[in-house]
């Protein structure tokens, strides 16, 4: 099937579910990680990824090895952690991001969610070896970005985060029985605090989205469900 995305003719691909656990899967080595909810890659550091708790948890980021050590815990300072769902990872020039959603809202209540953008946390020493217990480190107030972010269409259920490097802007893909809408949220990385209205005008046939990527070169959007996932191929001519 075909839709438009960010106005470019785009392919959807479907991706069966397997619910076998692959032979090479790892536990993440972490007693206060109780429900992993979103997932991104290190841009800074090889081999590494970040995640956070579901609803419940502080407002915290993990980094583990992907043998499953736990590197660092990453507090940000100064807010409140409601609804975490999703997070993404992603550079402009040169520097590397980390971009957290809390957009969770499955009673559809809230006003308004938050996005959280910081630069990625630089691993010390203490936690580069094994045995010596996560880095313990404190973000700062005034060294993260907070989005607020209202939807033009009153409260939205999401759990999907995603960064678009070809128009620089983040996506949040809402979650319900029969599709997905697509919320485009302009931003900017010299602002602390900033407030957008979100319009969901387009939206794929794809039900109850948990989780969302684009690739770094911006030619996939990934959405994954309870059940299968999917790939979305954007149009090359622009």
């Amino acid at each position: 099937m075909t839709c438009m995305l960010g106005m470019l003719t785009a392919t959807i691909w479907f991706v069966g579910a397997s619910a076998q656990v692959p032979e090479d899967a790892v536990a993440l080595q972490s007693r206060d990680l109780t429900e992993s909810s979103g997932l991104a890659p290190s841009w800074r550091t090889a081999d590494v990824i970040w995640t956070h708790n579901d609803s419940g948890d502080g407002p915290r980021l993990f980094a583990f090895r992907i043998d499953g050590e736990c590197l660092a815990e990453v507090t940000l300072d100064g807010i409140r952690a409601i609804d975490w769902e999703d997070m993404c990872s992603f550079q402009v020039d040169g520097k590397s991001y980390l971009e957290v959603g809390d957009v969770g809202d499955n009673s559809r209540r809230r006003k308004s969610v938050m996005i959280y953008v910081l630069e990625e946390p630089e691993l010390g020493r203490a936690g580069q070896g094994r045995g010596t217990g996560p880095q313990k480190l404190t973000i700062d107030r005034k060294d993260f970005i907070r989005i607020e972010v209202r939807y033009a269409q009153g409260a939205v259920d999401c759990e999907s985060l995603a960064y678009d490097p070809l128009r620089k802007e983040l996506l949040l893909c809402s979650k319900e029985s029969l599709r997905s809408r697509l919320h485009r949220i302009p931003f900017q990385l010299d602002q602390r605090e900033q407030t957008h209205v979100a319009d969901g005008k387009q939206a794929l046939t794809i039900p109850l989205s948990t989780a969302a990527d684009i690739s770094p070169d911006g030619r996939y959007l990934i959405i994954t469900t309870y059940g299968p996932g999917f790939v979305i191929s954007r149009d090359q001519a622009n």
